[in-house]
């Protein structure tokens, strides 16, 4: 928007040099105190052109040039910052993705060998400390995996924000279905 009203404000600029017509039109009514009034109609066309501005035209001209520089170089700095941010949404999304993968691998294989692990207590052939260590590790891996899903859940939505899509539609459409 900064960037559209700087590119109006130069082309108001340059049109000041070009001449201006101004058009006026008037009911004039003229009258006495013994109540003898006169109406008259007047019309003119009047044109200026400044020939001469002691350079206040071009300087107004030079800074609207400055300021549309500006906004295009601040726009730019902007798309820059953007596209950045959604590559590094992109490399968050896949990073939990691949965690959170990882980690429901892992607590199935845990709450495998806690179950081996109880088995050999009821046989009499298991430790309790294995078992417990064995119970310890699934609760940690279950509880990382609670951590990678959030994680995944929080790099969607900095995505989202990043592309300009994130609103209550996109929550309710993307995050709902979510496992």
């Amino acid at each position: 928007a900064r960037e559209r009203a700087a590119a109006h404000r130069l082309d108001g600029e340059r049109a000041g040099r070009m001449p201006r017509v101004h058009l006026d039109a008037a009911l004039l009514d003229y009258g006495t105190w013994s109540g003898d009034h006169v109406a008259e109609w007047q019309a003119g066309v009047a044109v200026s052109w400044p020939l001469f501005t002691g350079g206040s035209r071009t300087a107004s001209i030079r800074s609207a040039e400055a300021e549309l520089a500006a906004a295009r170089a601040e726009t730019a700095a902007v798309e820059r910052a953007l596209e950045i941010e959604i590559d590094g949404a992109r490399s968050s999304v896949a990073e939990a993705d691949a965690r959170t993968a990882a980690l429901a691998a892992s607590v199935i294989r845990w709450e495998e060998v806690a179950r081996i692990e109880a088995l050999a207590m009821e046989t009499g052939a298991g430790v309790q400390s294995d078992l417990l260590l064995a119970e310890a590790s699934l609760y940690r891996a279950r509880a990382g995996w609670a951590e990678a899903r959030h994680a995944r859940v929080m790099a969607r939505v900095r995505l989202a924000r990043a592309q300009g899509v994130l609103d209550e539609r996109w929550l309710a459409e993307t995050l709902e279905v979510e496992p």
